[in-house]
């Protein structure tokens, strides 16, 4: 669309089925979505939240996902480390 603006982020694939988009950082929070396994997400930034436990491991690190307005659990995403080193911290400034 012409002039618009892509928001910033970096994208990322998810892995699980049923991937929850959730309004906050929690479990608890409402469903916004859900996403199939596999697609390619934009990551605006991560916050901790509630702590996730799944077979072998478990994290506290949530992804923001600008396209959506809601958050993912981290463990949800293709990543070798949870804590996202490439995406900033919500409410900090991009490097």
């Amino acid at each position: 669309m012409p002039g618009a603006v892509l928001p910033a982020g970096t994208w990322h694939g998810t892995r699980g089925e049923f991937v929850h988009v959730r309004e906050g950082p929690s479990m608890g929070d409402a469903l916004i979505t859900q996403l199939p396994a596999g697609v390619e997400v934009l990551v605006g930034c991560r916050t901790r939240g509630q702590v996730v436990a799944v077979p072998a491991c478990s994290g506290e690190w949530w992804a923001f996902l600008p396209q959506y307005g809601g958050y993912i659990s981290t463990l949800c995403i293709d990543s070798p480390d949870n804590r996202l080193p490439d995406v900033p911290e919500c409410g900090s400034p991009r490097p």
